[in-house]
This record gives C-alpha cells, structure tokens and sequence, in this order.
C-alpha cells in the first residue's frame, strides 16, 4: 500500500517567540498548494487523512478529504518536535492501507532518513518543500520499499 507523506503547505512566515505558531493558517500560495494536492491525489485509494494538529497542516489536507468525503483525524506524533522514531511508529502501523499524512519539516526528513535505513529505495529527486509529497510503497511483509518525492507547484 502506500502513505502519502505531505509537508504542510505554504504559511507564511513563522510566528518566532509566539506559543500560537500553530493557528498559523495557509497563505494564498499554500491555499494553491493544497487544491493542487487535492488534484494529485484525488484518484489516488486514500482511505484515511491523518495530520498534525497545527491549523496549516489540516488546511492542507482540507480540499483533499472534500474530494475524497473524508475527515481529517490529528495524529499527536505528526507535530512539530515530535520524537521521530514516534512518527515512523506511526506511519509503519499504516503500511497495510492507502492514508495520507501532514507534518512538518523538522519531521519529514527524518522519517525519509528512518525509512531509508530500514531498506526503503529512495529516489535521486529528493526534497523537503512546503506543499511536498512524498509517495511511499510498502511491501507485502510491510516493510517499507520505496520513496519517491514530489513537488507541488502550481505556477509551473
């Protein structure tokens, strides 16, 4: 099966020295971001939306769960300064369906990393944008196979 791995999209500017950092909503840009996700994936077998709980990551995952008739559940290991090895925890107990997840930045590379040390073929495209997928595939046993990074910009 296969998670989708979302870096939440565009949000501006963090709010530095602010305890509400995660009201941050999506700017018009992220707001792009999120309906051109809500395209990619909309044929996609998703049967479940996991996010963060931070505002910016729900709205990410908003237009994709209207297309799909799905509700967006937060998921406590997906936020910010969660421990890392909490998240993969996380994504591996999913490898059996077809979900899409939103976290962070601080989060996504580490489980590319985790998952790339546990046997996970990880393409030469590789990066960590705002408004990012990354397409996991799992095998049959559930270990993870492979990574493959995908952009989204909607001005190109």
């Amino acid at each position: 099966m296969t998670v989708y791995l979302i870096r939440h999209a565009s949000a501006g500017h963090r709010n530095s020295g602010s305890d509400e950092d995660h009201l941050r909503t999506l700017d018009e840009f992220g707001l792009a971001q999120a309906n051109l996700i809500a395209t990619t994936l909309g044929q996609s077998a998703v049967t479940e939306l996991y996010s963060s709980r931070a505002t910016r990551c729900i709205q990410t995952l908003e237009p994709l769960g209207q297309q799909l008739g799905l509700s967006v559940a937060t998921e406590t290991t997906l936020f910010e300064g969660s421990q890392p090895e909490a998240s993969l925890s996380f994504l591996l107990a999913l490898a059996d369906k077809s979900v899409a997840l939103c976290s962070h930045g601080d989060i996504i590379p580490s489980l590319v990393a985790m998952l790339q040390r546990r046997g996970a073929e990880v393409g030469h495209n590789r990066g960590f944008a705002k408004g990012s997928i990354w397409n996991i595939n799992f095998a049959a046993d559930g270990t993870p196979a492979k990574a493959s990074y995908q952009p989204i910009n909607p001005t190109s």
